[in-house]
């Protein structure tokens, strides 16, 4: 947090320290389309790469390619913007048919993983001026097509390229978090051909609802409905992430699985197991083997973000407090261990423009933190309308 100068002393009062950011791309209830998902990417050269997923019956009206979902056959697109000029001046390069987009690197090519209920991924061979034709993962039947959320970050070791998407049975799930909802986590060697759905292996969990029944997992609601009184019945997971927690000598990795958990200050977690044959999605257990859902994460009941840097060898978090619409911050948050969170800095308030902040992407830029925030609210002019904010935190590794 930073202070205010000027006048008296005691006159100076704290302020967020990446309140300050400008509209990259907007979505209203008028056209009846509005932005439902993001993702931000930022090149060695300081390039910039935004995704953003475009939703509402006004979808069809759209410029540019288009998709259907799967069983539901509601109109999807999905947009790639480019920046050269560290985000002031973006130029739309690609129309994507699907939605829900990820952005993430391998080698030299960008990828972008989506869904239209199916999996799809793209692929950009020049730094995203130019893309690829989508590819299918999975088949557009019952047994591929019920996905409804995309990796919210994707992890990449020395090895493999692990994406973790969520689907469920019934299509119209669209909560953030549902006990309903089905990890699926694909994994591929890193450098293969990411479009071929022949170089990913894949491992399918089971709802949350049927995953933590146990005794734990009660203690674990009591403490979310402490904090938020809405937390769902029983135990939810939404937006995923995948973090690297030990490799064995003989090449055998054990992830960590972190999700949205609807209420409370701690996300919902999983361990997966990942061998060369196959992987396992199974149960957290403490040192008296029991089995736990819970996880110590600063505002996880929200969509959070996290990311590990490899300079500092933190993990850092950017997420939401519990508060009202009118109050809630923007925290960022660092750790050694995933466990033990420290609190960095302020970063955003609630919009004073009766805006909300419904989800955010970081990224890192040489030594800043850039944030890509997903707004919604209303104006005079039209009834409804979200928005793409991007912000800069200058020097964070500093905090």
């Amino acid at each position: 947090m930073a202070q205010r100068s000027g006048g008296e002393p005691k006159s100076w009062k704290y302020m967020p320290l990446a309140e300050s950011g400008h509209e990259i791309l907007s979505g209203n209830s008028e056209d009846q389309v509005k932005i439902s998902g993001i993702s931000l990417h930022a090149l060695a050269g300081g390039r910039l790469l935004a995704a953003a997923a475009y939703s509402g019956p006004g979808v069809r009206k759209l410029h540019g390619a288009k998709g259907r979902q799967y069983r539901l056959n509601h109109w999807l697109q999905s947009r790639i913007l480019v920046s050269c000029d560290k985000g002031g001046q973006w130029k739309e390069k690609q129309d994507l048919p699907f939605t829900a987009p990820c952005l993430f690197r391998d080698g030299n090519s960008l990828y972008v993983a989506g869904h239209k209920g199916n999996l799809q991924i793209a692929r950009s061979a020049d730094g995203g001026e130019t893309w690829s034709g989508t590819s299918d993962l999975s088949s557009y039947d019952d047994n591929g097509g019920l996905f409804v959320q995309s990796p919210a970050g994707v992890l990449r070791t020395g090895r493999f390229i692990y994406l973790c998407f969520m689907r469920a049975e019934d299509p119209r799930q669209k909560a953030a978090a549902s006990p309903a909802y089905i990890p699926e986590i694909l994994r591929a060697p890193c450098g293969a051909d990411l479009l071929s759905a022949a170089s990913w292996t894949r491992c399918r969990g089971i709802p949350a609802g049927d995953f933590f029944k146990n005794a734990l997992y009660q203690e674990f609601t009591t403490l979310a409905q402490a904090v938020n009184p809405r937390a769902p019945q029983p135990a939810a997971w939404g937006h995923p992430f995948l973090c690297k927690m030990d490799e064995a000598e003989d090449g055998h990795e054990t992830l960590l699985l972190l999700a949205q958990s609807g209420g409370g200050n701690h996300a919902t977690a999983a361990t997966v197991l990942s061998t060369a044959g196959n992987m396992e999605i199974k149960p957290l257990t403490n040192a008296a083997g029991q089995i736990t859902a819970a996880w110590p994460c600063p505002g996880g009941s929200r969509a959070f973000d996290l990311f590990h840097d490899e300079q500092t060898s933190l993990y850092w978090l950017t997420g939401f407090t519990p508060e009202t619409k009118a109050t809630q911050k923007l925290l960022l948050w660092k750790s050694h261990d995933l466990i033990n969170w420290e609190q960095a800095a302020w970063l955003l308030n609630s919009p004073a423009d009766n805006f909300r902040c419904n989800m955010i992407r970081c990224t890192v830029r040489g030594n800043d933190l850039l944030l890509l925030a997903l707004q919604s609210g209303c104006t005079p002019e039209t009834k409804v309308r979200t928005r793409l904010m991007l912000h800069t935190l200058p020097a964070f590794r500093e905090l």
